[in-house]
């Protein structure tokens, strides 16, 4: 009874619908039928729009806004109600105002919602990088029409609408569209097609006559497209079907290679690099910037595709670039530590300078590689070496990323431990003598700036929170002043940085007098004494409860700082018992608690240490 009700209300529905189109066609003219029309295909009104068609009277190639009901029909799916419109006349060729003709609409994703985390492998990454690419993506689905978007990927009829996507632009294609027409984009159908993902939808473009070597507003071909999403067999493809691989971008003019190697994370595009490499790729030629795409297998890949390149394609890591940056500039860049010891075999000089003046460990530490930057340090780096413009490797580590880097943000700053050795690597610095009252050229010299007065205009607070706490921790324990009268005007002229500094100072003062309940030992003594020598004092339960009762209101600056001193002084207590613990085994002749196994753990290197106990040093 209920589904007999369903069936009448339809007809129902059907009969009055088609009484308001007799009614308002008697009334008004074809142009108001046409304008209904434009509604019910925006709405998705399926009943109203085989009614419009039903009773005829169309203005087929009539426009709202600059799009006709043929656009509007594809764009929404109609296509049953598109190919009508074909077959009333209706023109194949017309443009939107933004450009776009019924094929793009036709061959543009309506599958995934969200194509960048959906079909393109680290595609958040991509995003999190800015890579300047995406635009690219951009353009080929900036008509869709996300109502209309559906995922039938796990759907039974995926198979028929893939067919009948293939028929319909067939028909389009016959019908005389244009298969190499741009939009306001410079997007072509073929952009659009390539991140459906279906290669059988490339192909048939590409055999109707599309120019493979199209570039959009960006310099972007589909050969580039293709490579962005990591899809090898398309890449095979347009590379078989004569694609220019030479072809550059605009802006930053790279090849198709030149993004294979950028966007290469955990070996994702190994597969394509290797293919664009066989088909003649030059790994030496510069961009915009004079990055090659072998800087990039440096900066970005690992080991093997490294030595891939130098074995099988002659890449020469002694070779340097045109800004006079080495292999080893790159390779301080790459997350991959073997990478950088490899490039290190090679002899080529850790105290190397490009061009501009700026050495390996400016760049180390602009990425806050933490490991790359003790390396550097331990062979004889240069604290306060200046780049042409006076710039320190210690600035650039507090400089905000987005001063940096507008857009394309190196792969290391995608690593989940980079705010982590961000900090380390700036205290690192300061501990080593970073000078803060060094002066930073600038076009005109009135507008030098010292390192801590860029700092204070970057307006990084956690930065400059770590700078004031340091320095106010030298000068408490020297008691020598480490700002200029320069620097010093200038906390005076700024009322929170001032009152930070001597909260700072009034923290550190009260520490050297407060002693630790029940204990002769002042939380100074834990903040600035050796971790072995505060390791001893670990072993006191009490002292640990006593010192952690109440410490973020005692020192609320410091309470961080000294809690992970005492977590630290823990672990390594830890660490000496068990190796104390494995030495009386291994030379019984006392209890494991005799302070001979101390005095002797206490010589033994930090190698001797992992050696005998292993993973217990972590």
């Amino acid at each position: 009874m209920k589904q007999a009700s369903e069936v009448e209300n339809t007809k129902g529905r059907r009969k009055s619908i088609r009484r308001i189109c007799k009614k308002r066609m008697h009334r008004s003219s074809r142009r108001y039928c046409t304008k209904l029309m434009f509604k019910a295909l925006k709405s998705g009104n399926v009943p109203m729009v085989s009614q419009l068609f039903k009773d005829g009277g169309l203005f087929v190639n009539s426009r709202s806004l600059g799009v006709t009901n043929l656009h509007l029909a594809v764009k929404y799916d109609f296509i049953p109600e598109a190919i009508k419109l074909i077959n009333l006349g209706a023109d194949v060729r017309c443009k939107t105002l933004e450009g776009e003709t019924a094929l793009q609409f036709a061959v543009t994703n309506k599958r995934h919602s969200n194509i960048l985390m959906q079909m393109i492998p680290n595609g958040f990454k991509y995003e999190f990088m800015r890579f300047y690419g995406l635009e690219s993506l951009r353009f080929a689905i900036a008509n869709r029409a996300t109502s209309t978007i559906k995922d039938h990927a796990n759907t039974s009829d995926a198979l028929y609408r893939a067919q009948q996507r293939y028929s319909f632009v067939k028909l389009l294609l016959d019908a005389g569209a244009e298969v190499n027409t741009k939009d306001i984009n410079g997007c072509s159908p073929l952009h659009c097609a390539v991140y459906t993902g279906d290669l059988e939808l490339v192909r048939i473009l590409t055999r109707a006559g599309a120019d493979i070597n199209s570039q959009n507003n960006i310099g972007a071909t589909a050969l580039h497209d293709a490579v962005l999403c990591c899809d090898a067999d398309m890449v095979f493809w347009f590379l078989c079907a004569g694609a220019n691989f030479t072809i550059r971008t605009l802006h930053w003019g790279n090849t198709a290679l030149h993004w294979a190697t950028m966007l290469n994370i955990d070996n994702s595009h190994e597969c394509i690099i290797k293919m664009l490499l066989e088909f003649g790729s030059d790994l030496n030629v510069p961009n915009t910037y004079n990055w090659t795409p072998f800087n990039n297998v440096v900066r970005f890949c690992d080991i093997n595709l490294l030595r891939f390149c130098i074995d099988e394609y002659k890449a020469d890591l002694k070779r340097l670039n045109i800004d006079g940056n080495s292999a080893l500039t790159f390779a301080v860049q790459n997350v991959n530590k073997n990478v950088r010891d490899m490039v290190l075999e090679s002899g080529l000089d850790v105290l190397h300078k490009s061009d501009d003046n700026r050495t390996l460990l400016h760049f180390a530490s602009e990425l806050s590689m933490l490991d790359n930057v003790r390396y550097l340090i331990s062979r004889g780096a240069e604290i306060n070496a200046k780049d042409k413009n006076g710039i320190t490797p210690f600035l650039l580590c507090t400089l905000k990323i987005h001063d940096i880097f507008r857009e394309n943000w190196p792969l290391a700053l995608v690593r989940a431990s980079y705010t982590m050795e961000r900090k380390q690597v700036m205290r690192l610095l300061l501990e080593l003598g970073s000078d803060l009252n060094l002066k930073v050229l600038e076009q005109k010299p009135e507008d030098t700036q010292s390192v801590f007065e860029l700092v204070i205009v970057m307006e990084d607070t956690e930065a400059l929170h770590m700078i004031i706490e340091y320095v106010a921790e030298v000068e408490a324990k020297t008691n020598k002043k480490q700002f200029d009268d320069y620097n010093l005007k200038l906390i005076d002229a700024q009322p929170a940085i001032k009152d930070y500094y001597q909260k700072c100072q009034d923290e550190l003062k009260s520490m050297k007098t407060t002693k630790i309940k029940g204990t002769t030992i002042t939380y100074y003594f834990v903040l600035k004494e050796p971790l072995d020598v505060v390791a001893r004092y670990a072993r006191n339960n009490e002292l640990v409860e006593q010192f952690k009762h109440n410490l973020h209101n005692l020192y609320p600056f410091y309470a961080s700082q000294l809690d992970a001193k005492l977590n630290a002084a823990i672990a390594r207590q830890k660490v000496i018992e068990r190796g104390c613990s494995i030495l009386s085994e291994l030379i019984p002749f006392a209890d494991s608690s005799c302070i001979a196994y101390e005095i002797i753990f206490k010589y033994l290197s930090e190698a001797d240490v992992k050696l005998l106990i292993g993973s217990e040093l972590h």
